[in-house]
C-alpha cells in the first residue's frame, strides 16, 4: 500500500497557507477574530488577556506542531487584536 503525505491534500495546503504563525499571522488572526470569537468577543478578549498573564513558553495544541519555545510571544502575536480590545474594555 503506497504511503500518502498528510500535507499533500488541496484543502490542507490552503488551510496551512492561511493559518500559520509566520510573519504577522494575519490569516490566523482573522480566523480567530471573525470566526472563532465572533459569538462572544468580549468574553473571549477577557479570556485571552487572562491567559496572556500566565507564565508559559511551550504550547501543545490539540493538532499541529508543538511550539517548544517562544510560545508566549507567538500567542501574543496571534491574539494581539484581542489583547488590544481587552485593554479598551477595561
Amino acid at each position: 500500500m503506497p504511503s500518502v503525505d498528510p500535507n499533500s491534500g488541496f484543502l490542507t495546503r490552503i488551510f496551512a497557507y492561511i493559518n500559520h504563525t509566520r510573519g504577522e499571522a494575519l490569516g490566523q488572526r482573522r480566523f480567530i477574530w471573525y470566526g472563532i470569537s465572533a459569538a462572544n468577543r468580549s468574553s473571549y478578549n477577557k479570556s485571552v488577556e487572562k491567559i496572556s498573564g500566565w507564565n508559559f513558553d511551550r504550547i501543545v495544541p490539540c493538532h499541529g506542531d508543538v511550539i517548544e519555545s517562544g510560545g508566549k510571544g507567538i500567542f501574543q502575536k496571534i491574539m494581539q487584536w484581542h489583547l488590544e480590545a481587552a485593554k479598551k474594555q477595561s
